[in-house]
This record gives C-alpha cells, structure tokens and sequence, in this order.
C-alpha cells in the first residue's frame, strides 16, 4: 500500500475518511450491512458499533486496500468486521493498521470472520505498526469451503507493549491454508495463539512462526493444528532471543482424530549465530548492524 490515501477503506481514530466503490463487491460499514443484509447478522452477531463489511461478488481487477489508524491517544477502538468471497474468484486482500506519528498510546480491538467460498483463492497480507504504549488485539475467524486456499500473513513490523493475535482457521473438503506470523517484538508482551481445523477429507494446513525477542520482551506462541478427517498439515515454530532480559515459550500442538491424517510439528528457540555475526564484522557492520541484518532475513516471507 503506498499511502492509506490508496485504501478502499480507512478510518482514523473514529472516523471514516474514505470508502471508495468497490468495483464487482460491495463495501459499507458493518453496521449497514447488519442492517440491509439480514444473512450478515449470522457472521455479525449483535449489531456491530464500527468495522466494515466487504463482499465480493465477482472477480476483482486489483488487490483491495484497507487502512485503520489511531491518530488521537487513548482513542479505543473496537471493530468487528466481515470480509465474504463468493465462488470461483481469485483476490488479494493488504490491510494495515497503527498509530500515526506521534501517537503512542491508543487501543485497537477487532474481531472479524473471513469467508471463502468453493473455488476461490484469497491472499491476504496483514500488517500492524504500533507505538509502545498502546494495547493491540486482533482476533480472527476464517471459513474455507471446498477446494479454497487461503494464503495469509500477518506481520508487526512495530509492536505495542501488548500484543494478542489469535486466528482460527477451519478448512473444509479439499481447501487449503499457508498461515505465517513475523513479529519483531521490542519492549512488549506478545501472545499469539493460532489453531486450524482440518475438517474435511484432503483438506491442508501450514503454520509458520518467525518471533524475535529482544528488549525485555516476553513471547508465548502457542500454536495447535486438529485434524479431523484423511489431511495433512505442518506446525513449523521458530524464534529468535537477541536479549538477555528476554523470554520465549513456544506451544505446538498436533490433535489427530483421523487414522489416515498426518499431522507433523517442529520448533525451535535460538540466538543469533556468532558464526553469522563475525562474518558481517568482517564485512564492515557493527554488532548491531549485523543483528538486524540477519534478523530481517529471519523475518523475510
């Protein structure tokens, strides 16, 4: 996203700024949609205070932007959202929220249920940039139906001093989901709990965790796939501690309900390479220098 400026959608502290027409779908308020299309309020549940709602009906000319803002401090936000994909259609999906500069301190709270309907692709790249007094909670839901795929990352490329992201994913027949987390955590309090359901026969599913701790930092992934029919899935857990103030707990958890299901998990904590770090040196960097380096290749999707 250039600028939020580019958005479809974007919203500072309470205020929308731009909702653009969406070529192919339709984009309004939540609020709106609970009220003009009775079918949402299954997804919605009580009528939502602020959000979007964004359903695309047939195949987009270009990826769709939103972009939520916390301009104001001690602004508390509290979205619920609803994004629904109908059959057959391929889409990209950037959304990204933060402060704005000289913000610190603010609350961003949002809920949401992602639909995917037979057929259709979703790629979806999320990303937070907070400032370290303020409190950050996403949780998401997402439904894959038969023979969709779901490509998503969510990436923190500043985080507040909290930070609770939790995601479930339930694939049905067939569907397909590449989950990824990159969080680079300064002075913050991290906890991420993911969870995908393999429901349906031949349905997969990818967990992917890259975490840096550093700067009194303390991370608990916990990271869990179930399978409930003939599928295959894969937890692959990953951190890095650069801090000595610094602390990490991964969770993995593979739950098998299938005889014919092969589920696999791997994880690891770990420090930055001496090895990698004396050949940076030689190369001209500082210690610093060089532990950014490696670590945003750590990150690197």
């Amino acid at each position: 996203m250039k600028s939020a400026k580019d958005a479809h959608f974007w919203q500072v502290d309470h205020k929308i700024k731009k909702m653009a027409a969406v070529r192919h779908g339709v984009l309004m308020r939540s609020r709106d949609a609970w009220e003009k299309h009775s079918w949402t309020r299954e997804y919605l549940g009580e009528k939502p205070k602020e959000g979007y709602f964004v359903w695309v009906r047939e195949q987009p000319d270009g990826p769709l932007l939103t972009c939520v803002n916390i301009a104001t401090k001690n602004t508390r936000q509290k979205f619920r959202n609803l994004l629904v994909v109908e059959e057959g259609l391929k889409i990209e999906l950037e959304g990204f929220c933060g402060n704005t500069e000289g913000c610190i301190k603010g609350y961003h709270r949002a809920s949401g249920k992602i639909i995917i309907k037979k057929n259709s692709s979703v790629k979806y790249k999320h990303v937070h940039a907070w400032e370290e007094e303020s409190v950050v909670e996403p949780n998401y839901e997402f439904l894959l139906q038969e023979n969709s795929s779901l490509d998503y990352v969510y990436k923190t490329s500043r985080t507040p001093k909290s930070l609770t992201v939790r995601n479930k994913i339930t694939c049905l027949k067939g569907a397909k989901v590449k989950l990824q987390i990159l969080a680079d955590c300064k002075n913050t309090r991290f906890t991420t709990e993911d969870e995908i359901v393999l429901q349906g026969e031949g349905s997969s599913g990818i967990s992917r965790l890259r975490l840096i701790a550093r700067k009194d930092s303390d991370i608990k992934a916990c990271s869990k796939i179930v399978a409930k029919s003939p599928s295959s899935g894969h937890l692959d857990c990953q951190s890095l501690v650069t801090d000595k103030n610094s602390r990490v707990t991964l969770v993995p958890e593979v739950v098998c309900e299938d005889k014919d299901a092969q589920i696999t998990h791997e994880a690891s904590i770990g420090k930055v390479s001496e090895e990698q770090l004396n050949y940076l040196r030689t190369r001209g960097l500082n210690e610093q220098q060089a532990i950014n380096l490696i670590t945003a290749g750590f990150l690197k999707v």
